[in-house]
């Protein structure tokens, strides 16, 4: 996905290893466990909502 980008000057790119696809903690890291992690009261990681809050008030300062 990254090297998809790379061209792209006004593109930036994100990982955050130890979150699931809901942006929450992954706590036990295997999707055949994922029906677990949904039982899991959490919320979005505060890390994924800085940095949405952040693109918001500048995309081009974000990159």
């Amino acid at each position: 996905m990254r090297s998809a980008l790379q061209d792209r000057p006004h593109t930036s790119f994100r990982l955050y290893d130890s979150l699931n696809h809901l942006m929450m903690k992954s706590h036990y890291g295997k999707i055949l466990k994922l029906k677990k992690e949904y039982k899991i009261p959490q919320h979005v990681d505060s890390q994924v909502i800085e940095d949405i809050a952040n693109f918001v008030r500048d995309p081009i300062v974000f990159q």
